[in-house]
């Protein structure tokens, strides 16, 4: 299957989720996936929105009332989404009353609250007797920054707050992880738990349950964001640390693609050129010019063009998203249209509908041509089976689509290892980098080479001890290749106590005999 991300008003992580709801992926799949990770404290809500004249869905990531930074924001009137795939789309409008107002006495002082949520206009009075506070929210355009007061689209809404004797003001960019979300990170300890390092990001997504095509995706996409980090902040990627509340949702929102397009079987993904904007945006460390820095830094050598809107459109995670997934970066494909989904932003855009459109397709021929690529080759005679083994690793989290070893003899009959991959031509630059950093090597060959594949999907079939995936390769509409999935099966050997050819076996057995 092949994935198009047509961002006519740009991409964050939470529109890229939604969109992929819309297009079929279960939210329940979603869900059973990032349970996976050592990753608590969070829920998932997912709501039909109309944007405009077009219905699209929009997805939010909400810290539960434990944690330390953000507490849930309160139930709105909304519909639900329900998985129905691609082409069922149900809403059932639940009225929770939330057109009125609060007013809270508290003995001393009298404050109002006003907050810019770009398109909703909403008071909240408190009487508390002797002194006045104003606070001022102005957010950006997507949920890619977290605050306590996350309203839904075209629905005014009063709510209380939970506010001390102090006062403050708020002005949110957007997905800007000093304070509040993915982008612009700083170093920090972890020991308050107020920070996550990139390290402890990537080794939970390592160490967790998930298959391994779900943990190659996200970490290519992390990798990409660090490194943008790091050389925008002058420090390594190990030293690069995300605000707790921002690297929930960062993690939430990259991981989730990961496992929406695993979900969809997705074999290529290609993008539309990236709407940039002007003006600055705030974060701890002061104002910052849009495009935002990270963001540039993440999209080197992606096609950009000027949007002429003054607010922020593609956020780092967006950025990290399309430019470590995407293979190429057209205007559309040409290819065999299937199925539409829209993920809905938060702000209202002046001369545009603030969705991503994801479009969903299969190629014209019974190939799939993958165009040009590079394979990279280094020969090594001085590193241990344990760092080789390492170094592969990081590069098929950095996006290689193969990676291989051979033995070859080199000068004065020393016994060596040739190191070979394939990569795009925009991941050469990632490639080079951790192959002068984690191997030995002092210089490496690439030359251009094409390959033709079949089309990928996935099926599941009934074992005696549970599900099995299977990965099949097509010709048009034959099927001629199928092979169990190894994790899959590994999974039930290990928890039954069976040999694991046993489970190759039935689930071979059981796709023959479907």
């Amino acid at each position: 299957m092949w994935l198009h991300f047509d961002c006519f008003s740009g991409v964050s992580g939470d529109m890229t989720l939604g969109a992929l709801l819309d297009i079929g992926v279960s939210l329940d799949v979603l869900r059973d996936g990032l349970a996976l990770l050592d990753l608590s404290g969070y829920e998932i809500h997912a709501e039909r929105r109309m944007v405009g004249v077009l219905d699209a869905v929009k997805l939010r990531v909400l810290l539960h009332p434990s944690h330390p930074s953000k507490p849930l924001e309160p139930t709105h009137t909304h519909t639900h989404v329900h998985e129905h795939g691609p082409q069922h789309k149900h809403t059932h409008p639940h009225d929770h009353h939330h057109d009125h107002q609060h007013t809270h006495e508290h003995g001393h002082h009298d404050h109002q609250h006003t907050h810019e949520h770009g398109h909703h206009d909403h008071q909240h009075t408190h009487e508390h007797g002797r002194h006045d506070h104003q606070h001022t929210h102005e957010h950006g355009h997507d949920r890619d920054h977290q605050h306590t007061h996350e309203h839904g689209h075209d629905r005014d809404h009063q709510y209380a707050h939970p506010h001390g004797h102090h006062q403050h003001t708020h002005e949110y960019g957007h997905d800007h992880q000093h304070v509040h979300e993915h982008g612009h990170h700083h170093e920090g300890s972890i020991e308050d738990g107020s920070h996550r390092s990139y390290a402890d990001i990537r080794s939970m997504i390592e160490r967790s349950g998930l298959p391994r095509g779900v943990k190659e995706r996200a970490q290519a996409i992390f990798l990409r964001l660090a490194q943008a980090e790091a050389a925008v902040h002058g420090m390594s990627v190990e030293k690069v640390s995300f605000h707790e509340v921002g690297a929930v949702d960062s993690i939430v929102d990259i991981v989730g693609v990961a496992i929406g397009l695993e979900a969809l079987g997705i074999e290529k993904v290609t993008c539309s050129p990236l709407p940039m904007s002007r003006g600055f945006v705030r974060c701890q460390h002061g104002r910052l010019p849009l495009p935002a820095p990270a963001t540039l830094e993440i999209l080197r050598g992606v096609p950009v063009y000027d949007s002429g809107l003054s607010v922020e459109l593609v956020t780092p995670t967006g950025a990290a998203i399309v430019a470590a997934m995407a293979e190429e970066f057209v205007s559309f494909p040409s290819f065999t249209l299937q199925s539409v989904g829209y993920g809905a932003g938060e702000r209202q855009l002046s001369d545009r509908p603030n969705l991503l459109r994801l479009v969903l397709g299969r190629s014209l021929s019974e190939h799939r041509e993958e165009g040009d690529l590079l394979q990279v080759e280094v020969n090594l005679d001085d590193m241990s089976p344990e760092q080789l083994a390492y170094v592969c690793e990081r590069l098929w989290d950095a996006g290689a689509r193969d990676v291989w070893q051979g033995a070859i003899q080199m000068k004065k009959g020393r016994a060596a290892h040739q190191l070979s991959l394939l990569c795009s031509a925009s991941k050469l630059g990632v490639v080079e980098d951790l192959l002068f950093r984690e191997s030995s090597t002092l210089g490496f060959r690439f030359f251009p080479v094409q390959r033709r594949v079949l089309e990928r999907s996935f099926a599941e079939v009934q074992t005696p001890w549970g599900l099995v995936s299977i990965k099949l390769g097509r010709r048009g509409d034959e099927v001629v290749q199928f092979a169990p999935e190894y994790a899959s099966c590994r999974q039930l050997a290990e928890q039954h106590g069976i040999p694991l050819k046993e489970v190759y076996a039935a689930a071979l057995g059981a796709w023959a005999s479907r």
